[in-house]
């Protein structure tokens, strides 16, 4: 049997600030999860891709979204009955000194532009390839060694148990959360901004993996689809003002 490395099943629903908090135990179940494999510096890893949803054993409240920030460290104690603790921060804090400021400027640029297209509000996944794609694209940014935009290539890469619609989104959102295409090319035209959490188990990232949650409401939530070129938008506006001058002309 596959050992399959989930992506960590605990998380604190509170909002936090730069200061570090208790956060409370949760646990979640795997089993209904879209799993593949991965290579990161020669070594496979069997994971969940698609993000994970938890429930609260302290407060019993249910279905939290998550992400992983790292896939290579044991999560046994994501069955145990009684949890694990989480120290959060945001993003920004420098204690998150594990993360690069380029990497989490390309974080908050993957999440601004592609998070309401695969996620509502209350976290309901709305499509699933973006939410696989914006899982596989934050490994990649924060264990890819190269600007490689091909998940299928470089140092960290997909293996197995994929679909060609999950690569090839994958890899548009990568160009251009590098930098290589714009957002407004791919379709995602909108930028809304997220505050998003970093949690770390008590004990260091040798204890469990990091996780990325997305807390507060954004501004606004981006729209998919061909922004116009501005010279569309002025043929627009002389056709408009041209129909204004013959109605006067009527009259």
């Amino acid at each position: 049997m596959k050992k399959i490395t989930a992506c960590v099943l605990f998380v604190s629903f509170v909002v936090l600030s730069a200061t570090a908090v208790r956060a409370d135990a949760l646990v979640g179940n795997v089993a209904q999860y879209t799993w593949s494999s991965i290579v990161s510096d020669n070594t496979v890893h069997n994971v969940y891709v698609t993000p994970m949803r938890v429930t609260n054993l302290t407060t019993e409240q249910q279905d939290f979204l998550l992400f992983c920030g790292d896939f290579n460290t044991s999560t046994s104690a994501a069955y145990s009955t009684t949890g694990q603790n989480y120290d959060a921060f945001a993003l920004s804090s420098s204690s998150v000194d594990f993360y690069t400021d380029l990497q989490k400027s390309r974080i908050n640029d993957l999440f601004g532009h592609a998070y309401a297209v695969a996620f509502d509000l209350a976290g309901t996944i709305l499509d699933s390839n973006y939410a696989q794609a914006i899982q596989l694209s934050i490994w990649s940014i924060l264990h890819e060694s190269t600007d490689n935009y091909n998940i299928l290539e470089g140092s960290f890469y997909l293996s197995g148990n994929y679909t060609t619609g999950v690569v090839d989104l994958t890899n548009r959102l990568l160009e251009a959360a590098l930098g290589a295409v714009s957002w407004e090319s791919i379709g995602l035209n909108d930028s809304a901004h997220y505050d998003l959490t970093v949690y770390v188990a008590e004990g260091g990232r040798s204890v469990s993996q990091t996780l990325i949650s997305v807390t507060g409401t954004p501004n606004r939530e981006p729209t998919i689809g061909p922004v116009p070129e501005p010279a569309t938008i002025l043929m627009f506006g002389l056709g408009l003002a041209g129909l204004g001058l013959a109605r006067r002309r009527r009259r």
